[in-house]
């Protein structure tokens, strides 16, 4: 079974924190105090969201290959190009306060165009849309319990000698968990990052995932004696080229 798509799980998340989050801001907000006797100063607006930063960039990448390789009587060329364009937008913003629900990250949107001629075989045509995130959301980061929820999507191109190109699409999300106690203060995290590959022949699809939960905690008796607890737990499905199904393998530690 393939993982949610990480922008629905983050707003499943949003969805459930936003009343509890201004339901905090309205038990916390105090009314103004008088300037002077016999005069109310009008209380403050409350700003329910805000942006520190709001920026773009646009990039643009040319690449071009010409190859020959020859063997025996056989020889065979290779010339290939490609462009890509994008502009990636970084943001920093909150919710409430920074305090309660900080958001940040980027978007990355844009286009490739590129093609591929062989001697040998025929040509193919490289077209695709680009869709690129990385967001950040930490929730109550500066309280002895906060938790961050990120999701990254990465896509490129990669273009090999001889061998043909091959796409490779990286999606990953999860969560941190922190909780500062002073008994035994620990961070737990969950990532969970699958990536497909698909290429000009079959040995070159694939698809790999990996979910992995981290913990690391350390337990103080005195000035000179601690106590350290590390657990990693590793789940690997693979499916190789012309396979339909996923080989698990394990990895503690």
């Amino acid at each position: 079974m393939m993982p949610r798509h990480p922008l629905v799980l983050l707003s499943r998340v949003l969805a459930a924190v936003v009343a509890t989050v201004f339901l905090v801001q309205a038990q916390a907000a105090e009314p103004a105090s008088p300037v002077s006797a016999g005069t109310m100063s009008a209380p403050e607006p409350v700003k329910p969201y805000g942006f520190d930063e709001f920026a773009a960039t646009i990039d643009f990448r040319a690449e071009f290959n010409q190859s020959k390789a020859e063997r025996e009587d056989e020889t065979t060329r290779v010339h290939s190009w490609l462009t890509e364009e994008d502009v990636t937008v970084n943001f920093h913003s909150w919710l409430s306060s920074p305090d309660t629900l900080d958001f940040h990250g980027e978007l990355t949107l844009g286009a490739q165009q590129g093609e591929e001629r062989y001697t040998d075989r025929d040509h193919k045509a490289l077209y695709k849309g680009i869709l690129g995130y990385d967001v950040t959301i930490d929730l109550f980061k500066d309280s002895a319990v906060n938790f961050s929820l990120f999701a990254r999507r990465n896509q490129e191109t990669v273009i090999r000698e001889f061998a043909g190109s091959v796409d490779v699409l990286t999606t990953s999300n999860g969560g941190i968990f922190h909780w500062q106690n002073d008994v035994l203060p620990f961070t737990a995290q969950f990532t969970d990052t699958t990536t497909h590959q698909t290429g000009s022949f079959d040995q070159d699809n694939l698809t790999e995932r990996e979910r992995t939960f981290e913990f690391s905690g350390e337990m103080e008796h005195s000035a000179n004696s601690r106590t350290r607890i590390d657990f990693s737990h590793t789940l690997y499905d693979d499916m190789p080229p012309g396979k339909t199904s996923f080989i698990r393998r394990t990895r503690r530690s």
